[in-house]
């Protein structure tokens, strides 16, 4: 029987980084990294969401051979129908702060500090409890300046309704650039 795992950004994250958080987040991920010290060398296979997560298990020491990308599917993988809305309406994510890290985290990791710069838009939040097919028929672009990640769902799910998005896949987001991109967006659709 082969053993496998599923790494997302977050958990590869805590192997090797050290981002803003609460000190709980410190004292989990002192633990978290003692368990996986030892956990991973008892697994065949572990599955990255995204490349860009193997630096991550690599630099904390596991065997680069027994790393395979395997994307997660969309959850909504038909196109929705756009519906007439007022406005240029831009989709974010913040999920709640439940998180071990919490708000602190949360907000570094998810650029929302960089959100918060942009003004003269109509500003949606999600956090990843809602039907989002209720709410993409009326999303004109969605921004995701995040620090670090894997491959968001979001992002496949907004190519098949072909919403677009900036996203910092380098985890450096740029707010020149988001800014450049959201005009280009708001002219193409007014």
């Amino acid at each position: 029987m082969i053993r496998t795992c599923q790494w997302v950004g977050t958990d590869a994250l805590m192997l090797t980084e050290r981002p803003p958080a609460n000190r709980i987040w410190y004292l989990k991920q002192i633990l978290y990294r003692l368990k996986w010290k030892f956990a991973h060398k008892r697994y065949d296979i572990h599955y990255i969401v995204h490349e860009r997560l193997r630096k991550n298990l690599v630099e904390f020491g596991m065997d680069p051979s027994k790393i395979i990308v395997k994307i997660d599917p969309p959850i909504y993988k038909r196109k929705f129908r756009k519906k007439k809305h007022e406005g240029f309406n831009i989709l974010y994510y913040h999920p709640k702060s439940v998180d071990i890290g919490g708000e602190k985290y949360i907000r570094w990791k998810y650029g929302i500090d960089i959100i918060e710069k942009l003004n003269g838009f109509n500003l949606i939040r999600i956090d990843g409890s809602q039907d989002l097919s209720k709410i993409y028929p009326i999303i004109d672009f969605y921004l995701r300046p995040s620090r670090h990640d894997g491959l968001p769902r979001i992002i496949l799910e907004c190519e098949i309704n072909k919403i677009p998005y900036y996203y910092s896949e380098n985890g450096k987001p740029d707010i020149n650039e988001i800014k450049r991109c959201l005009r280009s967006a708001k002219k193409e659709i007014i």
